[in-house]
């Protein structure tokens, strides 16, 4: 059985329509490419990019995601750590999930790397603590969009709270 995290603040911190969403990504995407900001060849293997609602901060997570627009054909995992804000538990939280949803699709999970990540002392399969979290799901739909809705691309969903940034490393 298919375990899929549904999604938690569509329709509040992004568009709940697909095609609504489509174009907002679409849009924020186009002004970060053709923006000063983003130039030359570098391809960064981690960028550091905002979480609130695409209203707030979606033209600055256009920016960082831009810069990885390169790497579209090349990348397999995408590893996102972010910060929990409805919950605080100790160290590292996966969810119980093979996919996450969002109003354009499913992301797969990446389940052997989860797996390997399961192992370390610090995480935990915390369930709770993914349920209403946006932290991770706002940053789905410019996944989807940039490497296509459709791409095999598995996702490493990664909940952090009360730990050392050691063992976030």
């Amino acid at each position: 059985m298919t375990i899929i995290r549904p999604p938690a603040v569509a329709g509040t911190f992004y568009p709940n329509d697909a095609d609504i969403l489509r174009s907002e990504i679409d849009g924020l995407m186009d002004a970060a490419l053709h923006s000063d900001a983003v130039s030359g060849d570098a391809s960064p293997k981690a960028i550091i990019v905002p979480h609130a609602g695409l209203m707030f901060s979606g033209a600055i997570a256009a920016l960082g995601f831009a810069t990885v627009r390169a790497l579209k054909d090349t990348i397999k995992r995408i590893v996102i750590i972010g910060p929990a804000h409805r919950m605080a538990f100790q160290g590292i939280a996966l969810a119980r999930a093979d996919q996450f949803a969002t109003p354009l699709g499913t992301m797969r999970c990446d389940l052997p790397a989860l797996q390997k990540a399961l192992a370390l002392p610090h995480v935990q399969m915390l369930d709770d603590a993914h349920t209403r979290e946006h932290g991770l799901e706002i940053e789905l739909p410019f996944i989807q969009r940039l490497f296509g809705e459709d791409a095999d691309i598995g996702i490493v969903p990664l909940l952090v709270s009360r730990c050392s940034p050691r063992q976030v490393h």
